[in-house]
């Protein structure tokens, strides 16, 4: 496994817009998943914060809320995850929409809106009521009713004025922006049809989906890199810092650790937050996507599609063995 770095320092440290949401209301079959991955009746009042989520079954709806007036709306058949997101200094508290439907109403705040993200796509956001509808095979539709939402996915934008929409299919850039005019897409019917569309070529969904992984571990990868250069140095400082102390005493030691030692832990704790996150992605695409494959084309070998399982299966096992190797470590038992 690899080492997760856990500081009491990183209590001084600024991290952003960490913020919990209230569930306000439920309806029907409404679970929350916990930070250790179980599943637990929602009740009115529960609090979710960074690693927690909503799950709905096919009767369930959820809303919850947020200090300053932000609401999320989560519809039937949805995941929706609170988590903590790279950003520019430290991390961010950010919303998933994994699979399903959720509309998001940002209310006032006091710093940058959260982002919010896809198995596709990355919106950012900006004084803004909008819906995602996140369909199985990864792809997803970001649609605006209020303010603006900026897309990014495969390193390209676009912006999203009131009444605009963008489909992202997985693993591809935004499509053309299209009109939208406040009238909800017909989730399950462009659901079906995305799910259609990988079972059509599952051997290239499932390579779609490993070339998503590799850009998320490359990316962890580096960032893991960086934090043991940072151990390291914060070691060797480590051992300068007991110098001080018993040539300068107790006080000069404190000194050096609050200049030297404390920002560069504070950085390396940060460092290890990020590339959690990139792990955790990836995950939930094995989850959420490439599990969507296999029940179908069983059931359509049983049928007679033999051929194709055979194919899929071979490409399924190719599957697993890369994400053992390269996924894997970077999860804790509580992940899996």
């Amino acid at each position: 496994m690899k080492r997760i770095l856990v500081l009491v320092w990183l209590l001084c440290g600024p991290v952003l817009l960490a913020q919990e949401l209230t569930a306000v209301y439920v309806e029907g079959w409404v679970d929350k998943k916990t930070r250790a991955g179980t599943l637990e009746e929602l009740f009115l009042g529960d609090v979710l914060g960074a690693g927690e989520g909503v799950v709905t079954g096919a009767d369930g709806f959820a809303e919850l809320e947020m200090e300053g007036g932000t609401a999320v709306r989560v519809g039937p058949n949805s995941v929706f995850m609170v988590e903590e997101m790279p950003a520019e200094e430290g991390t961010t508290t950010g919303f998933a929409a994994l699979v399903g439907e959720v509309g998001y109403k940002f209310g006032a705040f006091t710093g940058a809106e959260p982002p919010v993200r896809t198995q596709s796509a990355v919106a950012g956001v900006r004084g803004t009521e909008f819906v995602v509808y996140a369909g199985e095979d990864g792809s997803s539709v970001i649609a605006v009713s209020k303010g603006v939402v900026e897309v990014e996915a495969q390193g390209e934008r676009v912006v999203l004025q009131e009444g605009e929409a963008v489909e992202v299919p997985f693993g591809a850039p935004p499509s053309e922006k299209f009109s939208y005019h406040g009238k909800p897409l017909d989730f399950s019917t462009w659901n079906a049809e995305r799910l259609e569309a990988i079972l059509a070529d599952p051997v290239g969904a499932l390579r779609r989906v490993r070339d998503q992984i590799a850009s998320f571990m490359d990316k962890a990868d580096l960032l893991e890199e960086e934090q043991e250069r940072i151990r390291a140095e914060v070691e060797a400082l480590g051992e300068e810092y007991e110098r001080i102390k018993q040539e300068q005493g107790l006080d000069a030691a404190q000194a050096f650790r609050r200049e030297r030692i404390d920002p560069l832990t504070v950085q390396a704790a940060y460092l290890g937050f990020n590339y959690r996150y990139y792990a955790l992605s990836a995950l939930s695409m094995r989850r959420f996507v490439v599990a969507r494959l296999y029940v179908p084309l069983r059931t359509r070998a049983f049928a007679g599609g033999g051929a194709e399982w055979e194919a899929f299966l071979e490409a399924y096992r190719a599957f697993l063995a890369f994400f053992e190797e390269r996924v894997v470590p970077y999860l804790v038992e509580a992940d899996i």
